[in-house]
């Protein structure tokens, strides 16, 4: 990434949160973390990496046909020309965080 993308990149990860308290109900969702966003060089499109600790497979399913209203309440805030899509992606875990959170929920 550019200077410039990280950026906004950075600009992004600042606002989105209070973006998806807006639009999401932490009850439904547990806590939602923000963990990486990569934004295009064009500024099509701002993948942005989440983990959840439950109803993830809702969560991406909401979060990406609301992604066009969080990017519409995003642009003004920005102060950009062209304000990417936005793509909530899951991040990859790895087995050990997979094995804690499998146990927690046991609990």
């Amino acid at each position: 990434m550019s200077t410039r993308t990280e950026k906004i990149a950075s600009l992004i990860q600042h606002e989105v949160p209070s973006l998806l308290l807006k639009y999401f109900n932490e009850e439904a969702f547990g806590l939602i973390t923000i963990e990486k966003i990569e934004v295009y060089d064009d500024l099509s499109l701002a993948k942005i990496y989440v983990s959840l600790l439950k109803g993830k497979t809702r969560f991406f399913k909401e979060a990406n046909k609301k992604s066009w209203k969080i990017a519409r309440d995003l642009a003004p805030r920005l102060k950009l020309k062209k304000t990417p899509k936005i793509k909530f992606l899951p991040k990859n875990n790895d087995d050990k965080t997979e094995n804690v959170l499998r146990i927690l929920d046991s609990l």
